[in-house]
């Protein structure tokens, strides 16, 4: 009996697959889809780079205050973030210290810019070693095409020790804010790299992001009189900036790149922004030394 029965199912199966008919397993039980909430891009935030100034440790986390980089523009002179349980860190919170280089993702409404007198909670943040060892201004020299479409090199000289430097650049692994084919020699452009250079010489290295060199406000020349503590008191040398010959301007040397002495010639950045005192009084956002003392 039992062998009849499976002759005759095996029958059944056989006329079947004849047919084109297929048999399908019991579809198993699905689990309820949930609604899962969009994850929030990098390229839905706002990005601010600076020097680690401060670094204090609260209930909340990690807050740190950082002060953008000389040539750079993220907004703002300088920001408060938290580093939050929820901020996705590239370093261990134990090796943030004053002098690092910070990179900061943070959410900002479209449209808006956030209030930097507020601690900002950070989405994400990437540690540099120092803004010197990646952050590159120079004047510009040269540029070479290279033979592959979207590559070439900047030949620039390094403002702070006027050495020449080469970075080789390539559209596929280079963000570049301008446009290459209008750049003449003696723009000065700023250059965020990788920190690492050939020994060659001149020197080559790779950049992230080639834009141009942010500017103060305003700007004057002059010869540096008096130097106290981090002040100096400078003779202006021109009409510029909405200063004349002679006026004598109170500046802080704490942007100044290297060390300064009296009879100096300088050029110093600042906001535009003139205090009605005597000297008069000025935000120094940039001192650079244009000729020696002597």
């Amino acid at each position: 009996m039992k062998k009849s029965v499976l002759f005759f199912l095996s029958i059944m199966v056989a006329a079947a697959m004849c047919a084109g008919l297929t048999f399908a397993a019991e579809p198993k039980a699905q689990p309820e889809a949930k609604t899962a909430e969009a994850p929030l891009l990098i390229a839905d935030a706002a990005m601010y780079r600076g020097a680690v100034t401060e670094v204090e440790q609260t209930k909340d986390g990690t807050v740190v205050s950082l002060e953008q980089a000389k040539g750079t523009d993220f907004g703002a002179d300088s920001m408060r973030f938290l580093l939050g349980a929820d901020t996705k860190l590239s370093f261990e919170i134990e090796s943030l210290a004053v002098g690092g280089y910070l990179e900061v993702f943070y959410g900002v409404q479209p449209g808006e810019k956030a209030d930097v007198q507020t601690v900002i909670p950070a989405i994400s943040a990437k540690l540099y070693a120092s803004a010197e060892m990646v952050n590159f201004n120079g004047t510009l020299e040269q540029v070479v095409s290279g033979q592959k479409e979207g590559t070439g090199k900047l030949v620039l000289t390094d403002l702070e020790s006027g050495q020449t430097v080469i970075f080789n650049y390539s559209e596929e692994d280079t963000q570049i804010y301008l446009n290459l084919d209008g750049l003449q020699t003696g723009d000065r452009l700023n250059i965020f790299h990788r920190g690492i250079f050939t020994r060659s010489l001149p020197p080559q290295g790779s950049p992230l992001e080639i834009r141009r060199m942010a500017e103060p406000a305003a700007s004057f020349t002059g010869v540096i009189e008096e130097i106290s503590g981090s002040s100096a008191v400078v003779w202006v040398s021109g009409t510029e900036g909405g200063l004349r010959r002679g006026d004598r301007v109170i500046i802080s040397l704490a942007k100044a790149g290297e060390p300064l002495l009296g009879g100096d010639k300088v050029r110093v950045g600042y906001d535009g922004e003139l205090a009605e005192t005597y000297p008069i009084q000025v935000d120094a956002q940039t001192v650079e030394r244009i000729d020696t003392v002597g």
